[in-house]
């Protein structure tokens, strides 16, 4: 489906896959024509057989939902003949645009704003970013007992990202912006995090987050990302799991 609308459908029949097996098959999908902003998701349906005590032929068995990554983000329809002025001061780094201005403090590698038509898009200060900002820690659940334990021990429940190096690359009209943190845990692990902002002239931001483990870790309670975003801001698009 794009944005919802069917593109293509189809079927895979003569399965022939015991219980607990895995096969590799291959689904019908022909090439995908993208459009720029285009949320492109693939929807499979596993269907009984035939008839059975428990169900009929066509029953809905199980179901998965998996979303297509869209090569032409809405952003690239953003592309317009404007430019980008890189203030690049000792405590911070800001992107100035025609209708855009947007900053990022030295000291944490975080945004602490980013203003569009004079709209204030995140909450946060110089001494407060609002990032966004990696996300590993909720809070533990009775069935999490024994592994929260371990989230404490490796010193997970509150983390503190060091920043490790800040690149500044002007690409023809966008500018991209690489941030690269460290986050240290309690017993020689950790994750090395790699965040890179690309900046158009219209004011629009693509972020692309890179995660890479280090030592011996436990399962990690999340691995998200998380931002404050001012009082008001209620509608959003979700796609992803619960």
């Amino acid at each position: 489906k794009a944005d919802g609308q069917v593109l293509q459908n189809g079927y895979v029949d003569h399965l022939d896959i015991a219980p607990g097996r895995e096969q590799l098959i291959e689904l019908p999908v022909e090439k995908i024509d993208y459009r720029p902003g285009v949320n492109y998701n693939l929807y499979l349906y596993f269907l009984t057989k035939s008839d059975g005590l428990w169900a009929a032929e066509g029953h809905v068995a199980a179901r998965e939902f998996i979303s297509i990554p869209n090569i032409l983000p809405a952003a690239l329809a953003d592309r317009d003949d404007g430019s980008i002025e890189i203030v690049d001061e000792m405590g911070s780094i800001a992107l100035h645009g025609a209708d855009f201005i947007i900053q990022l403090d030295k000291k944490t590698g975080l945004l602490f704003s980013y203003r569009f038509q004079g709209q204030e898009l995140l909450q946060g200060s110089i001494d407060m970013p609002g990032g966004p900002v990696l996300n590993i820690y909720r809070a533990p659940i009775v069935n999490d007992r024994k592994i929260a334990a371990l989230w404490k021990e490796n010193g997970f429940y509150e983390i503190h990202p060091l920043v490790e190096k800040i690149e500044i690359v002007a690409l023809n009209q966008l500018v991209r912006l690489v941030v690269s943190h460290r986050i240290n845990g309690a017993n020689n692990n950790g994750l090395d995090v790699t965040t890179t902002y690309h900046v158009l002239p219209g004011g629009a931001m693509l972020v692309d987050v890179q995660v890479e483990p280090f030592g011996d870790l436990p399962t990690l309670a999340r691995l998200g990302m998380k931002m404050r975003i001012p009082e008001g801001y209620s509608n959003l698009h979700y796609y992803g799991r619960g």
